[in-house]
């Protein structure tokens, strides 16, 4: 990460907030919510047609500014004995190329790096793209999304030990259109927890412990989004703590 990254001057406001509990008392990938097939066809299939990569864009003000090659492009060299597949190289190879993510949700601020960043920020919603069954889902179940995207990770992709943003600040669900076989660890101060997800089911997922994520043989493709914990239904709050 760049040392002028706008992300690092941020840093101390998504450590620690007020719109929720703290990530130890939140679960690491708590299952909250089923998701019907409409939703699960439309991620799918802006996932397929919608083919450039907008990290690095305009579009994805974060990438303009910070270089995250070393959080979403991770070499197999570093990687070294943390990884747990027999890999095949030629996939490998490919897989640190072919990694993207698609914005549904778009900021349009553009002449200030520190709000750009900041990812309640993306809360326009792209209408050139089929998002309706899905706006409305996300709408109809959690009281605002920020930064709405789809990931695609291609077979054997590594996305390194990181943390985003403690659970306080702003959380995160993830709905799983494709589960790729994926490992998702988290490492607590219980010691290395390891999760798997299912397909057409909605997750929230605690950033705010180090957490990774090695894809298995096949593509793994979700939908990310910010949401406020303190803005969700008595039930859903009940599914996540601990």
């Amino acid at each position: 990460m760049k040392e002028d990254c706008p992300i690092n001057a941020t840093k101390r406001a998504r450590v620690r907030g007020n719109r929720g509990p703290r990530r130890f008392q939140v679960k690491c990938l708590p299952e909250i919510l089923d998701v019907p097939n409409d939703v699960i066809e439309d991620i799918r299939t802006i996932g397929r047609d919608y083919a450039v990569d907008q990290l690095g864009t305009d579009e994805y003000q974060v990438s303009k500014y910070c270089d995250l090659t070393d959080t979403f492009h991770r070499q197999k060299e570093t990687i070294g004995k943390q990884w747990p597949f027999n890999v095949n190289d030629e996939l490998f190879d490919k897989s640190m190329y072919n990694y993207k993510q698609v914005l549904l949700q778009k900021c349009d601020i553009h002449d200030n790096p520190l709000e750009e960043v900041e990812e309640t920020n993306y809360f326009n919603w792209d209408i050139e793209k089929p998002i309706n069954n899905v706006k409305t889902w996300l709408e109809d179940n959690f009281t605002h999304t920020y930064r709405a995207r789809i990931a695609i990770c291609p077979p054997e992709h590594y996305l390194h030990w990181h943390i985003d943003t403690d659970t306080s600040a702003i959380g995160r669900i993830q709905i799983c259109v494709e589960h790729g076989n994926a490992k998702l660890e988290w490492k607590t101060k219980q010691g290395v927890e390891q999760h798997a997800m299912e397909n057409n089911k909605c997750y929230f997922f605690n950033t705010g412990w180090p957490h990774r994520i090695v894809n298995g043989n096949s593509q793994r493709t979700v939908l990310i989004a910010g949401v406020y914990i303190d803005e969700m239904s008595d039930n859903l709050k009940h599914k996540i703590l601990i």
